[in-house]
């Protein structure tokens, strides 16, 4: 194994091989050769893979856990490429997003084995230990707020658990957790915290004049910042709220399984941070018109849209440091459906299912006898199992 390893941290530049090092607060030092970096690197993270493993924030334990369940030398696809990984960024597991609509992610496999051993066990520890709360609470509070100084942040994670607790501890835990200190960026002489989720922090930052004045950061509960904070690398704001709970039962009623809300919630909740962005805006309610064929009138569709939109409301905008719509009456969605639109999204839908009748006549025996494939939505995978979609694949073939 320990070859292998080293075989494996041979191909990193000096640079990486420091950089992981250094994030595992291991000590590097300063003339050091690459040949002692690599076997550094190798004797580290082959030999004490708890310590590491237990490093990674739960999202990457949770990839972990999947690279594992598929088996060794197995892709696994990520379920939301754009969120952060350690992992990736460490180069500890290998990345095939050639197509950027379906990217995936391959564990080393000098490293399966020291890792299968025991991700359960450091997953099930860090659950009991308080591991995970304490992130949840780090991670929900960047994901209130979007941006936030450092200074604001310390101030809200103190007074958020002064009022729920007298922990000390879980406050320093919270303010020191290295998901934290992972979203610091410098801009205009300021360190700020950035949500994972919030890109172009920039005009976030410099959009508070604009959108919101003088008005301090909004303070919120222990238990919203939890809720914030946790189903990474989905995350979304409300749970139990009326508007949270209405939404998530349209999706439900459309048929998106408990995987697919928490995605579809995700990406309402990020674009209604956008939601002056015309694209931002119309992919809010991609959930909705992705279904359209379910959706039997337009009075349900309008329903569907406009819960949708309350809760795109409800949830705290970045710009307004946290504040709602409903509070602010900034940035607020006021949707008019007509009919028109419901029968331009319909046709829309029918034209992707436009084509050749796989039921009956020749096409269907040519289908049977030597495609031996079903015919699926052009953008579906294909179900050859190539990985592909259908339109490049069988679809392009029998085109």
């Amino acid at each position: 194994m320990n070859a292998a390893l080293r075989s494996f941290f041979g191909r990193f530049t000096k640079a990486e091989l420091s950089d992981i090092l250094n994030f595992f607060d291991q000590p590097v030092e300063k003339n050091a050769r690459k040949s002692g970096l690599v076997e550094q690197a190798s004797l580290f993270i082959g030999g004490n893979p708890r310590a590491w493993m237990y490093m990674l924030p739960e999202s990457d334990l949770m990839l972990l856990r999947d690279l594992v369940s598929a088996g060794q030398g197995e892709w696994v696809e990520l379920l939301n490429p754009d969120y952060p990984s350690m992992l990736e960024m460490l180069g500890l597991i290998y990345i095939d997003d050639r197509d950027k609509d379906f990217v995936y992610a391959c564990l080393e496999e000098s490293l399966y084995f020291p890792v299968a051993a025991i991700i359960d066990h450091v997953i099930a520890e860090k659950r009991a230990d308080g591991s995970f709360e304490t992130e949840h609470l780090a991670l929900g509070l960047l994901n209130l707020y979007g941006v936030v100084t450092v200074e604001a942040f310390v101030h809200q994670a103190f007074d958020m658990l002064d009022e729920d607790c007298t922990d000390t501890e879980q406050f320093a835990k919270v303010a020191e957790n290295r998901i934290v200190a992972m979203q610091r960026v410098a801009y205009k002489g300021e360190i700020y915290l950035v949500s994972p989720y919030a890109y172009e922090y920039e005009k976030l930052i410099d959009g508070w004049k604009e959108y919101s004045g003088k008005r301090r950061f909004a303070s919120f509960t222990k238990e919203e910042a939890l809720y914030a904070g946790c189903d990474a690398p989905f995350c979304a704001y409300g749970h139990g709220t009326p508007e949270y709970n209405a939404a998530w039962d349209v999706l439900e009623d459309l048929g998106y399984d408990r995987q697919d809300i928490l995605d579809c919630l995700n990406e309402v909740w990020v674009n209604a941070q956008y939601s002056m962005d015309e694209d931002c805006a119309e992919a809010m309610f991609s959930c909705i018109n992705d279904k359209i064929d379910e959706i039997d009138t337009f009075e349900e569709y309008r329903r569907y849209i406009n819960i949708i939109a309350e809760y795109a409301n409800s949830v705290p905008k970045w710009l307004l440091k946290g504040h709602t719509s409903n509070e602010t009456d900034l940035l607020k969605l006021s949707i008019q459906v007509d009919e028109s639109s419901f029968e331009e999204e319909l046709s829309k839908m029918e034209d992707t299912k436009k084509g050749p009748d796989f039921n009956s006549g020749p096409l269907n025996d040519f289908y049977k006898n030597i495609m031996a494939v079903r015919p699926v939505g052009p953008d579906d995978p294909c179900p050859c199992g190539s990985g592909l979609s259908y339109r490049r694949c069988h679809g392009k073939i029998l085109n």
